[in-house]
């Protein structure tokens, strides 16, 4: 089974004859402009149509300003998905749209049964793995580091260095001592 990670390959750097079974595409579909050619190009480009992706979706109507997620001091972000958006995406390739859980999601060709589904989505049948993975990776996202650092340069304020952000989920620093209480 052959598996990519496009946030780490160029798109248009291909081995000659690689085929991947899925692509993966974590914190990638918000940066894209134009969601439908993406998905039609890299479909066509790697010869599979199964893409296993992360983005944050809102609900209802456009979230506040001050959702956390627009990133206005950067302007990163770009494109912001509700879950009937991403719908409609997959079935304009011709593929099914399926919500893994809160952040991951998948379009591909493959209608896959409802039993199956209720087995590999339920994150109650999941939680066991996630809490393992969660607490084996404790401390080495920079996900929300990155962002207050960024966010506090934007703003005019000195910079944040890691050792005094703020990290949500506690744990231990990026440059592996213990936070502060």
């Amino acid at each position: 089974m052959a598996l990519l990670v496009l946030k780490t390959i160029p798109l248009r750097h291909k081995a000659h004859g690689f085929k991947a079974d899925a692509l993966f595409a974590f914190e990638v579909f918000e940066h894209i402009e134009d969601p439908l050619r993406f998905l039609q190009e890299v479909f066509q480009l790697y010869e599979c149509r199964t893409m296993i992706f992360s983005t944050e979706t809102f609900y209802g109507g456009i979230p506040p300003k001050d959702w956390w997620y627009y990133g206005f001091e950067s302007g990163q972000h770009i494109t912001f998905y509700q879950q009937r958006t991403l719908a409609l995406l997959a079935k304009s390739v011709g593929c099914r749209y399926y919500k893994i859980n809160s952040n991951l999601r998948m379009i591909t060709d493959l209608d896959i049964p409802k039993w199956r589904r209720f087995l590999i989505f339920r994150q109650f049948l999941s939680h066991p793995y996630a809490a393992y993975v969660r607490h084996s990776r404790r401390g080495l996202s920079r996900t929300w580091d990155d962002h207050i650092r960024i966010k506090a340069r934007l703003d005019g304020n000195s910079p944040i260095g890691v050792s005094e952000a703020v990290l949500p989920s506690g744990g231990r620093q990026h440059d592996g001592t213990a936070k502060s209480s």
